[in-house]
């Protein structure tokens, strides 16, 4: 792929080069842009979901435009899924540098009107998805260098959570990603 795209800011194409990237729910919306566009910035991309055609829809898209993709059918509340997801970008790309958590789940209505099996499965796919894929093998990360995509953090890296979470309370929430060097995210 070109590595010279300019920009007011200066050259943004080839940020992540030689990086492995996964991507949970990579199949639609802002995760399938950020698949595509981690590619274009030259990573290769690991993509999450539970549609296989979408999926490897979104692999054909980045391999038309010269990246490197593998698509891996999961669902983000799966508990076993996550190690199988790692075990499988490490096997074929060897490596696993940034990981963007898309995956999740929304339900409309009331917390008052929720079960809690509902809540449960907000949960799952929205807070444990992302602890599961980041901590199911740290070392993974851990020990590679680290890239813009993925800040490091006294203990590892962090991540950034950009699939919209559910607010059942009736609250508006906001992606934020974490301050360098980790912490919470201040206003």
């Amino acid at each position: 792929m070109e590595s010279n795209m300019q920009t007011p800011w200066g050259s943004i194409m080839g940020l992540l080069d030689g990086k492995v990237a996964l991507v949970t729910g990579g199949t639609t919306g802002i995760g399938r842009v950020s698949a595509i566009l981690f590619a274009r910035e030259g990573a290769k991309v690991a993509v999450t979901g539970r549609r296989p055609v979408a999926g490897r829809e979104v692999v054909e898209e980045i391999e038309k435009v010269g990246g490197e993709a593998l698509f891996i059918e999961a669902d983000a509340t799966d508990v076993a899924g996550a190690k199988r997801v790692v075990d499988q970008i490490v096997s074929r790309f060897g490596r696993l540098d940034a990981a963007s958590n898309n995956a999740g789940t929304a339900v409309a209505g009331p917390l008052t009107e929720l079960g809690e099996k509902t809540w449960d499965l907000l949960i799952d796919g929205n807070l444990k998805s992302t602890f599961r894929v980041n901590t199911v093998n740290p070392t993974v990360i851990r020990t590679h260098s680290p890239s813009r995509a993925s800040p490091r953090t006294p203990t590892g890296p962090s991540t950034t959570r950009t699939a919209p979470a559910p607010a059942p309370a009736g609250g508006a929430t906001r992606a934020r990603p974490l301050p360098r060097g980790g912490g919470a995210a201040r206003r």
